[in-house]
């Protein structure tokens, strides 16, 4: 077995640089998850404090899950990353989390799930202030939509209209 794990989050603990802390807190969890340690790396995961840090660490392990073939597992990540996604203030950067989750989760067939994702990613796009990170996300976004074959609804369109008209 992996033995040393709690020896590798104690020395994680250590560090001093909040970065480095929250890359070796995720990398230990994942390599937790190859290990079938699930629990210890959701404990892992929780010591990581920004909530967006945390997130990714998340869609890390759903990752992780997912070339395990554990398909369950990895939505059961995605599920709750998309939950804590509500948590990060800055929407640019949120909506930049849920194109990922939305992403993966098409990749499990999940396509109603990311259809949803993708339809509170539309109106938190409206959200944002500065028309440029609207932009770009909104791009992004219509990525997902391609890749995932998503039709736009009239709901959708109205949005987009008031997207256009407000840029």
């Amino acid at each position: 077995g992996f033995g040393q794990t709690e020896r590798a989050v104690e020395r994680a603990l250590e560090n001093n640089h909040p970065e480095e802390q929250t890359a070796a807190r995720s990398q230990i969890a994942q390599i937790l998850i190859v290990h079938k340690q699930d629990e210890l790396a959701r404990q892992t995961v929780n010591l990581i404090a920004e909530d967006a840090n945390r997130l990714l660490a998340l869609i890390a392990l759903a990752d992780a899950k997912q070339k395990l073939g554990e398909k369950a597992a990895s939505v059961a990540f995605l599920d709750e990353a998309a939950a804590l996604a509500e948590t990060v203030p800055q929407f640019a950067a949120r909506s930049g989390v849920l194109n990922e989750i939305a992403v993966r989760l098409i990749g499990h067939g999940e396509t109603v799930k990311a259809r949803e994702i993708s339809r509170q990613n539309l109106d938190l796009i409206c959200e944002i202030r500065d028309e440029s990170s609207r932009a770009v996300e909104l791009a992004k976004l219509s990525t997902v939509y391609e890749h995932a074959n998503f039709e736009v609804s009239e709901s959708e369109k109205m949005v987009l209209g008031r997207l256009t008209r407000s840029a």
